[in-house]
């Protein structure tokens, strides 16, 4: 199961990358994305993620997804969180935890980079990693020029449909740890 931090738009560019790794690792898997409850943003996501993992025990694996948002301490937080759930709330199911850097819409950027880069030539990739208001500055220009109100995700499904994982995570390292983790967990259950 994977909790994101507001599953509203986010959903639709996790749950792919999730499906492709998972794919990538030989276990293809029905994934669930988390809408009930439905979180509102990266504190309601660190507060309620225990009452999840104890709700939905039919799960084997749950992966919390958070923008990292310029807050280098948050990883640290989210190795608490981890703890946490691993030692009392349900020490049988494996919580992993994922921070995009600096939000999940630079995956979605990750997997059009090619069009990106057509369609704005001045961009570079170490600027769009780099910048704390990618959303702004990076991802609704090229999405308003994508977006398509008349599919799912506002056009984020169609954008995400067919994802190269494997051109994604080398531009998102911590996409690579994921990737880690879900094979080490996977090899474990």
């Amino acid at each position: 199961m994977i909790i994101p931090e507001d599953p509203t738009y986010d959903r639709y560019i996790v749950q792919p990358i999730v499906e492709a790794l998972l794919a990538q690792s030989g276990r293809p898997a029905r994934i669930e994305t988390l809408m009930n409850p439905h979180m509102q943003g990266i504190e309601d996501a660190i507060a309620k993620s225990p009452d999840v993992v104890a709700r939905y025990p039919q799960h084997d694996v749950f992966v919390l997804v958070l923008d990292r948002d310029g807050n280098p301490g948050r990883a640290e937080r989210l190795t608490a969180l981890q703890v946490r759930i691993r030692e009392g709330v349900r020490p049988d199911k494996p919580f992993l935890y994922c921070l995009a850097e600096q939000e999940v819409e630079v995956w979605l950027l990750a997997a059009q980079w090619t069009a990106c880069r057509r369609e704005h030539p001045s961009w570079s990739w170490s600027d769009v990693r780099a910048a704390v208001d990618v959303k702004e500055q990076y991802f609704q220009p090229f999405f308003q020029q994508h977006r398509n109100l008349r599919v799912p995700g506002q056009g984020r499904a169609q954008l995400m449909s067919g994802v190269d994982i494997e051109a994604v995570m080398a531009k998102c390292p911590e996409l690579q740890e994921l990737g880690r983790q879900l094979q080490a967990v996977l090899t474990s259950v």
